[in-house]
């Protein structure tokens, strides 16, 4: 079982945290996802692996829980991410989103 994740201080976390309300909801701007789960030794694919996908800020709450096809893949799927303007210029807003990712797979 392998765990990857964000590195970060609560502090800062606290700081770029950001609550996307309904009004708000035209302005949000969505990321897209595809996960290959391979082995290490041999990048042969992976089938079956399960992918948990959270965010860095709560890694307790699964946003989405997939499984990976005979090929070691993911479906593709949309997250949240910030606006496209905030990577444009320099500002106090982080101009990009981290999740937790957590794989397992029978056997590893």
């Amino acid at each position: 079982m392998e765990k990857f994740r964000g590195q970060s201080s609560k502090e800062n976390l606290k700081s770029r945290q950001r609550i996307i309300y309904p009004a708000e909801v035209s302005t949000q701007s969505l990321g897209r996802l595809r996960m290959n789960v391979t082995e290490q030794s041999s990048d042969r694919p992976v089938p079956g692996a399960t992918v948990n996908i959270a965010y860095t800020g709560d890694p307790t709450q699964v946003l989405e829980q997939l499984t990976t096809d005979s090929n070691g893949q993911t479906s593709e799927i949309e997250l949240p991410a910030p606006p496209l303007d905030y990577s444009l210029e320099p500002s106090a807003s982080q101009p990009y989103s981290e999740y937790n990712i957590l794989v397992q797979a029978p056997g590893f």
